[in-house]
């Protein structure tokens, strides 16, 4: 277990509950790898936070895409969910006041989290995720 796993995990699994029964491991892999997304300096005391949102957020979209019955990645926010035979519709990226890279984020709880810790530091700029 890396430095920073042993950092994020107990946070990841505070904030993302519904992935109490994804092993560890799995968790640690993707820690290991959203940490290189981030400037520590910038995010500060927020860095454990902030990876773990981004954890938790590229499990949800894994999630969804196993989900869907035709195998592709749902993309945007859902607009629809169905029963019976399950159908869920996504809505495409929007074309807003906010950038079309914070678009990715919106489409989960906790890609808004992580979006919401990122805006919260005074050194939010071009450049922040590497």
């Amino acid at each position: 277990m890396s430095t920073e796993s042993e950092a994020v995990l107990p946070i990841f699994r505070k904030l993302a509950p519904e992935f109490a029964s994804t092993v560890d491991a799995t968790v640690e892999d993707l820690i290991d790898e959203c940490v290189l997304w981030l400037d520590s300096e910038t995010f500060g005391s927020r860095t454990s936070s902030a990876v773990a949102r981004l954890v938790a957020h590229e499990l949800t979209l894994q999630a969804r895409e196993a989900a869907t019955s035709t195998g592709s990645s749902g993309v945007g926010p859902v607009t629809s969910i169905g029963t019976g035979d399950l159908s869920v519709a996504f809505a495409g990226p929007s074309v807003s006041s906010h950038s079309h890279e914070d678009e990715y984020y919106r489409q989960t709880r906790h890609g808004l989290a992580f979006l919401q810790i990122r805006d919260s530091r005074a050194e939010v700029g071009f450049g922040l995720l590497t």
